[in-house]
């Protein structure tokens, strides 16, 4: 876009050239993109825009829904494919009444337990029970914990930090 802009600078007149960034966009609109084949008209209205350009009146019919399914999955695997380079994975989901490590959003520890109260429509978040009170929480801030955890939970609250006598002078 600021390409468009740059290009249709009015450099006389220190402003853009209106009526030729106009045009610029309309083709910009109707470029298909590499990734999918559609054009960003095509994806908004069905069909592409008209121009200035003479075209056949084929090109102006409108998409066929087969071919917009089409690139709709081929946009979603190349978002898959994107995720997965990037380093992301598909968390196992939790069951309610599991008990679970709650992570503090605010300091990113993992101190506080809970257990799985409910689960939402979106299957990426649940409704967790933690000291009486009902806590919303997306599934990668939600850890599922064994039984050994949670006795561990009950000494680790009751234990006072200590440091070496090195440290402290």
């Amino acid at each position: 876009m600021k390409q468009l802009v740059i290009k249709n600078w009015d450099y006389r007149n220190g402003q853009v050239n209106q009526e030729a960034f106009g045009v610029a966009l309309l083709e910009w609109r109707n470029t298909p993109r590499s990734d999918d084949g559609l054009s960003p008209a095509q994806w908004l209205f069905g069909r592409r825009q008209r121009t200035r350009v003479p075209a056949l009146s084929t090109i102006y019919e409108e998409v066929m829904p087969d071919v917009m399914n089409n690139a709709k999955m081929k946009r979603h695997l190349i978002a898959e494919k994107r995720m997965e380079s990037c380093g992301g994975r598909e968390l196992r989901p939790l069951k309610i009444g599991q008990s679970v490590r709650i992570q503090i959003k605010r300091d990113g520890r993992w101190d506080r337990f809970g257990v799985i109260k409910e689960k939402r429509d979106t299957n990426r978040s649940y409704i967790v029970t933690s000291n009486g009170h009902d806590y919303l929480r997306n599934r990668r801030f939600l850890k599922p914990i064994d039984d050994d955890d949670l006795e561990n939970k009950d000494s680790s609250e009751e234990d006072e930090i200590s440091f070496p006598e090195n440290i402290l002078r």
